[in-house]
């Protein structure tokens, strides 16, 4: 364990935290998360990652943009439902993006667990893009993700982001399930 570890695990725990909450400071702690994680990620040639982190600080500004510019008493950002055709479309770009990363990282890279990393990324990106929008089902992409995250990072001996995305898992979990409450019904 590292101190940038023991530093990412903290921030990352924060950033989902605020998520859950939907306060919008899970952005810019979420900024901090993924900068740190980037660094150590590119330590660990978990190169897809890293470069996933890389991404986020850009996701998280634009999530950040909208929630802010979007959020007052006449044009609230609300937790809503992902149409199929959406989500569809944007499941298909997610594993177009997957394959073309892992190719990429096992051909021309010494990249650690190319396939799952990359396939782990892609997802992650539509999971967080999902977030920035409040589309409900952000959560269900996440589990899996997270999933395997937990062993990617077992694999690498990293155990506090170990740690990290079992707590990330059971949060999404739980998110999923406070976030369907607070559903508001859309109007006919």
């Amino acid at each position: 364990m590292t101190e940038l570890e023991l530093a990412g695990f903290v921030f990352g725990i924060a950033g989902v935290y605020f998520t859950l909450k939907e306060n919008v400071w899970c952005f810019p702690i979420g900024i901090m998360n993924v900068v740190l994680s980037l660094f150590l990620f590119w330590e660990q040639q978990l190169f897809a990652d890293a470069f996933q982190q890389f991404i986020y600080v850009f996701l998280l500004s634009y999530g950040w943009y909208k929630w802010v510019n979007e959020t007052d008493q006449q044009n609230e950002t609300t937790i809503q439902n992902i149409s199929k055709s959406v989500f569809f479309k944007a499941t298909l770009i997610s594993i177009l993006f997957s394959v073309g990363l892992a190719l990429y990282l096992a051909n021309y890279t010494t990249a650690t667990y190319p396939w799952i990393d990359s396939f782990a990324t892609g997802f992650s990106f539509l999971a967080q893009w999902m977030i920035a929008r409040k589309y409900l089902e952000n959560w269900l992409v996440w589990i899996p993700v997270n999933i395997t995250y937990c062993l990617v990072y077992w694999y690498k001996d990293l155990p506090l982001y170990v740690v990290l995305f079992v707590v990330y898992l059971c949060l999404a979990m739980y998110g999923y399930s406070q976030w369907k409450k607070a559903l508001q019904p859309t109007k006919s």
